[in-house]
């Protein structure tokens, strides 16, 4: 079974939702939504949703980045979202589960998940091919249920201490999204594989 996740900001219009139906529709997905209660999503189409709150005691709590409020509530979301409905809903480890954005347009791809490994597109919207080798893309991705799992630990089982040095020299000390899921998947010694999607943020 294909499992959807999003949550977060309300965000996107009637394109990017069309983009997501037609994606959900391909595949006989089931879409899973979790949002504060500062937001309210109304899709216009079937969903799960459940409301999430703001975690207290992830690795994001006690960081120094510019952008600590942003990450907390991403993955407090992200977090809560996932664990939720795959308790609920007893997601089986060889379900495909899909982190995707409600603000992206594109068409709807194919999956061809692999065991213990995470898809990404080779490329963000906004930016030129990542170095797989020291960043992930964040934007969309799957895998088999038995690897999402442990992508949506993130908050809690990242290591700092455990950072790429060339990721240091090039990036500096202070440590950005893309660079904590790559370091985390080395952590977990989960693979990484991109493919080719073209997709824009409406």
């Amino acid at each position: 079974m294909i499992r959807v996740i999003l949550s977060g900001q309300w965000r996107g219009n009637i394109e990017s939702w069309n983009s997501l139906k037609q994606f959900c529709d391909k595949h006989k997905a089931e879409i899973y939504t979790g949002f504060p209660n500062t937001e309210q999503w109304n899709l216009p189409f079937r969903y799960n949703s459940v409301r999430t709150n703001l975690l207290t005691d992830t690795i994001f709590n006690t960081s120094t980045h510019p952008h600590k409020e942003r990450y907390i509530q991403q993955w407090s979301a992200l977090w809560e979202t996932y664990n939720f409905f795959n308790n609920k809903f007893e997601f089986a480890d060889d379900d495909i589960v899909v982190k995707l954005r409600n603000d992206l347009v594109y068409e709807a791809f194919d999956l061809s998940p692999i065991e213990n490994t995470i898809h990404v597109p080779s490329k963000e919207f906004h930016a030129v091919p990542f170095p797989t080798d020291l960043l992930c893309n964040d934007q969309i991705l799957y895998g088999y249920n038995s690897v999402m799992k442990k992508y949506f630990n993130l908050p809690y089982e990242f290591k700092y201490e455990d950072r790429n040095p060339i990721a240091i020299q090039r990036y500096g000390e202070m440590l950005g999204i893309e660079e904590t899921l790559r370091n985390y998947l080395y952590q977990q010694n989960i693979d990484l594989q991109t493919f080719e999607l073209n997709y824009n943020k409406v």
